[in-house]
């Protein structure tokens, strides 16, 4: 073998050498510099154990808000009432469970002091088929306006506006007509994205509000929702509380179906020993509603409106103005909120009215509030006081004017 080969291949090797101790190098290299394990428990957004492989995951959440609420009543043609009270608004604890990044089940024990129930259980079952569209089976919100999406512990004032609270009750010839929005009751729902800025939904459930395995009105209920994104998505909730830089706004269109197989029975005095007896049969109710959501730095900006068609038979009422079997309600809410101090006090004003088919059947709400968030949106304190304008189903009653004081507070993990 001659000099120059064995020259050649002891430079081959030297060069050999000095590469594999370069890759072996960047080995060590990468694997200092992989990142550490996931943990298998702690806290992100509630207290979670997993497996190393996050194919299974257990996260408990949970969530009181006490309430005193101070009432003043004024009636024109009678003597004002006042009424204060102490109680828990709403409680729960929930336990949800991931399954493979694909499946995701939630069972909760919600207390809700408007439900008339101390203790309700929540099922729901997520399935999510694709990145951009998932199945929800179980307890279910059917989509259709703005208000149904948002998550009551992320709300501005304490209560909603007065057109999500306001049901007229049956009297005095005329039939109970509800707030509006949609149903929280079983059922199904899709949920999916069109490319980078369209959203929908759609929604079937027993439509009954009976939180039971049957439909005890042989009913159902049908909602449906579309969202563009015209900046940044806005998420589902009334305010960002660390502020964002970039701002979000967000447009947005529902129609919902609600078959009520329901009726009322007014008995009315006609004079000063007889009474008529009327039983109003509440077949269907078709809303409609748009919706615009804005939020920015400090600031956000929430406004919905409301059309709504109810179809009655079984009798003659006096709010029917033009006598065609339907009645045609009208609604709006206008909420702003605006953090004076960045992330910690927050002051709000809302203004909300509904026009109601019929004589002395409006009602108007306008109120403020300021919110002091102790510890970020997991605990916080909140006051606000509204003025409603309730005008009444009788003919010739002047305006029930209610002027309300609250507080709460908030705690949840």
């Amino acid at each position: 073998m001659s000099q120059r080969t064995i020259k050649g291949l002891f430079a081959l090797l030297i060069v050999s050498m000095v590469s594999f101790s370069l890759f072996a190098q960047s080995i060590v290299v990468e694997e200092e510099a992989a990142p550490a394990e996931s943990p298998t428990s702690g806290y992100e957004g509630g207290f979670f154990v997993r497996s190393p492989d996050k194919n299974f995951q257990l996260t408990i959440n949970g969530r009181v808000q006490p309430q005193f609420i101070f009432t003043q009543t004024k009636v024109k043609t009678a003597q004002g009432k006042t009424a204060e009270t102490f109680f828990v608004r709403r409680g729960q604890f929930s336990f949800s469970t991931s399954l493979f990044e694909k499946v995701e089940t939630t069972v909760l024990l919600v207390h809700n002091s408007k439900s008339g129930m101390p203790v309700r259980p929540i099922a729901e079952l997520v399935y999510h088929v694709h990145p951009k569209f998932h199945l929800t089976m179980g307890m279910v919100q059917l989509p259709m306006d703005r208000m149904g999406e948002g998550s009551s512990g992320w709300m501005q004032m304490i209560d909603g506006p007065l057109t999500a609270t306001q049901e007229d009750g049956s009297k005095d010839m005329t039939m109970t007509r509800q707030s509006f929005g949609l149903p929280y009751d079983l059922g199904i729902r899709l949920d999916g994205e069109l490319g980078e800025k369209f959203s929908y939904a759609v929604g079937l459930g027993n439509g009954s509000g009976a939180w039971t395995a049957n439909n005890p009105n042989d009913a159902f209920s049908v909602g449906m929702r579309v969202a563009y994104d015209i900046l940044k998505k806005v998420p589902g909730k009334e305010y960002v509380l660390g502020g964002d830089e970039e701002p979000m706004l967000s447009v947005g269109f529902g129609t919902g179906i609600e078959d009520e197989n329901a009726s009322d029975t007014v008995t009315t005095a006609t004079g000063t020993a007889t009474t008529k007896t009327t039983t109003f049969n509440r077949d269907w109710r078709w809303t409609v509603s748009t919706d615009v959501a804005f939020r920015w730095n400090r600031w956000s900006l929430t406004t919905e409106g409301y059309h709504r068609v109810e179809d009655y038979e079984g009798g003659t009422t006096f709010e029917d103005a033009d006598s065609d079997g339907k009645l045609t309600d009208y609604g709006y809410y206008l909420q702003a909120g605006y953090f004076i101090v960045p992330k910690k006090i927050q002051v709000v004003a809302l203004m909300s009215q509904i026009f109601r088919e019929g004589p002395d059947n409006n009602a108007n709400e306008f109120g403020a509030g300021v919110n002091w968030y102790i510890h970020k949106n997991n605990v916080k304190l909140q006051f606000d006081y509204t003025n409603v304008l309730d005008y009444d189903d009788i003919f010739g009653l002047s305006n029930n004017t209610q002027h309300k004081f609250r507080a709460m507070l908030t705690a949840q993990f």
